[in-house]
This record gives C-alpha cells, structure tokens and sequence, in this order.
C-alpha cells in the first residue's frame, strides 16, 4: 500500500486516533497511558492543524516509536481473552463427542478420517500465535475460527462408526464428559473474569478530567456473553441428543 492509499485510510484524525489506540492495545499498554499519549497526539495536532497522517504517520510506526511501558499482567492474562476462547472451543470438542456417545450408549469411537477434523480446533488452538495480530485487529476472525472449530467437532461427531469393530481407537465416554463440562463452565468463568480485570485495565483515562471511557465498539457485557456460548450452545445439543436417542 503506498503512502497516498494509506493516508486515505485515515481521512479524519479520529481514524487515525482510533487505529492509533488499537495498536497501543496490541503493545498492552494500560488505559491511563494510552489516554496519556492520546491527549499528546490531540494536542499537537490541534496546535499544527496538520492531519495525523502526515504529521506522525502510520499508527502502528507512530506507537512503536514511543516505546510506552506495557501493562506487567501475564501472556495468558493479555489481548481480550482469546486464549480462554480457544481452549473453551477445545472443551467443547471433547465435552460434545463424548456426551453424544454416553447418551447414545457406546463409547467414543474415532475413525482415521475423524482425526483430521478433531484435529483442526487443537490446530487452532497451536498456531494462535501466527494470527494473533490480526485477532486483534479484526474481532470477528475470532469468530470465525471458533465457528470452524465447531464445524469440524459437529461433523466429525457425524462420522462416528457404528461398532469398535469399525473404530481406530475406543475411549470410555464417562471421564470426557467430566472433564469436558468441568473444563466448559472453567473456562467461561475463567474468561469472564480475566475480561472484567483486562477491560478495567484498558478503560482509557482523560488524563485532564480523570474520566474514563470503554473500549469504541466493545461492551462488557457482550463479550462476557461470548464465553458462555460455548457452555449454551453445548447444553442444547445435550438436550436435542436425548430427546432423539
């Protein structure tokens, strides 16, 4: 992308403002000191009249130029929850086949070419690393991987064969569906928790008035939402299983 595209990326300095918190965020600078660092920006610009592209550049060289210290939380305890939200989509994979498998009386019973497709949720649970930047700057990636997950756990639940004659490996139901629903209710209770403390951490503070401000775009209450689809969406499909066993 040359400079001319880039900079109509960024049309009005509230554009660039808000690229230019997201990408503190990614850095997991505090609140307080992105609306340190925002209120400076604000004031240069009010004070050259310049537009934010041309006078500090590109968000992302912009943040990483200031170097700002970043919040001393944990790597797990950082970035919205997504690590919770993975690891939920793995306790679902197990807690849904095994579940399905007691309810229908059998044990659980995988297939070479089930492997695959229970395969891809551990897979994106591995490699969050080399997508995580664009997690970050695009929420509803996030979503979609969750939903394929999902997908492959369904559709693999479908191809389960019909005797451990036919099966490659034969696992008693019982003890996953133990650890599959401890691990649902774990980790939504664990999201919710770790959401409530990173949001409280991130509010950005004016740093004339004191007053602070959630997340553009983000509610509390909707992502606290989204760690207890899981946990739902596995308790109806519970449900469904035994009205049609």
């Amino acid at each position: 992308m040359n400079n001319a595209n880039k900079a109509s990326a960024y049309r009005t300095n509230d554009k660039w403002l808000e690229a230019f918190i997201l990408e503190l965020r990614m850095q997991d600078v505090s609140g307080k000191v992105i609306g340190d660092a925002v209120a400076s920006a604000q004031e240069l610009l009010h004070d050259s009249g310049e537009q934010a592209y041309e006078m500090f550049g590109s968000p992302r060289e912009y943040a990483a130029s200031l170097a700002l210290p970043k919040r001393q939380a944990p790597e797990w305890n950082r970035h919205g929850g997504i690590w919770p939200s993975m690891l939920g989509l793995l306790a679902f994979v197990v807690f849904n086949t095994s579940s399905t498998a007691l309810l229908r009386g059998h044990d659980v019973m995988l297939t070479p070419v089930q492997v695959p497709l229970f395969a891809i949720p551990v897979m994106l649970v591995c490699t969050i690393p080399l997508y995580l930047g664009a997690i970050i700057r695009n929420r509803w990636i996030l979503s979609a991987v969750l939903a394929l997950g999902a997908f492959g756990a369904v559709f693999a639940s479908l191809l389960t064969p019909k005797s451990p004659a036919d099966a490659w490996l034969v696992i008693a139901p019982l003890p996953l569906v133990i650890i599959g629903g401890i691990g649902l209710i774990a980790v939504a209770t664990w999201g919710t928790v770790m959401t409530r403390q990173e949001m409280s951490e991130h509010l950005i503070q004016d740093p004339i008035t004191g007053k602070t401000a959630e997340r553009r775009g983000e509610s509390l209450t909707i992502r606290i939402v989204a760690f207890w689809m899981l946990p739902a969406l596995s308790a109806v499909l519970f449900a469904v299983t035994m009205l049609n066993r």
